[in-house]
């Protein structure tokens, strides 16, 4: 069962603050952002396990983190999702790919 004592989501208020340095921000943005990536993978979970999907959910937001050089934090969110959203589908494709082999 997942932690329910995940950070509270950020304001955007202090999401701007935090935005406006990532590098040094970038541990508690992915703490604030855990409950987002949690349920991004939710969506996912009839394909894998709960688990293994918030993790490479985790990789895709570190990597969102990585690239937000110029996004406001109007667009965060969408911006965490789709990095989110794709590395989780990655990895359901390729663990398909790997059972058909």
């Amino acid at each position: 069962m997942i932690s329910p004592n995940l950070a509270h989501p950020l304001s955007s208020k202090e999401l701007n603050i935090m935005l406006q340095d990532v590098e040094s921000n970038k541990t508690k943005l992915i703490e604030h952002s855990l409950r987002y990536v949690v349920w991004v993978a939710s969506k996912y979970e009839k394909y894998e396990d709960i688990e293994d999907l918030i993790q490479i959910g985790c990789i895709g937001l570190i990597i969102a983190l990585h690239n937000m050089e110029g996004i406001g934090f109007e667009q965060y969110y969408y911006h965490v999702k789709e990095y989110v959203r794709c590395e989780i589908e990655r990895y359901i494709e390729n663990k398909e790919r790997q059972k058909t082999k």
